[in-house]
C-alpha cells in the first residue's frame, strides 16, 4: 500500500536484509497479484523498483529502462495504482517520524 513503516528489526532478521541497520521497512502491497504471491509463498524482500534517486516507475516498461537486465522476472499488471512513492513513517523509537511524504500524505 501507500505507507511504509520503519521498525526495529528482530534478532532473527538477517543483517543482509537491512544492510547492517537495526531497522527494517515493512510495506503491505495494495496489489492483488503481489498479495496472492505473498499468501502462497510467504513474505517477499526487495528494494525499490528504481535506481537510487531515479524516477519512480509507474509501469513495467519504465522499470525495465532503469533496471535493464538486472532483474530476472517482471510481472506486468498494467500501470501502478499510485503514481507517487509511499509515505515512509519511522516508529522505531516509539515516536512517529515522517521520513518521506508520499502518496497517502498528499491525499490528506
Amino acid at each position: 500500500g501507500p505507507v511504509t513503516v520503519v521498525l526495529l528489526k528482530k534478532k532473527n532478521v538477517s543483517p543482509l536484509l537491512t544492510a547492517g541497520s537495526e531497522k527494517i521497512g515493512v510495506r503491505i502491497p495494495d496489489n492483488k497479484i503481489a498479495l496472492r504471491i505473498i499468501n502462497r509463498f510467504g513474505p517477499i524482500t526487495c528494494t525499490s523498483a528504481n535506481i537510487h534517486k531515479g524516477k519512480n516507475p509507474v509501469d513495467v516498461e519504465t522499470a525495465k529502462k532503469q533496471l535493464d537486465d538486472n532483474i530476472q522476472l517482471y510481472i506486468d499488471d498494467g500501470k501502478c495504482k499510485y503514481s507517487k512513492p509511499s509515505t515512509v513513517v519511522d516508529v522505531s523509537d516509539g515516536k512517529i517520524k515522517i521520513l518521506r511524504k508520499g502518496v497517502e500524505w498528499i491525499k490528506k
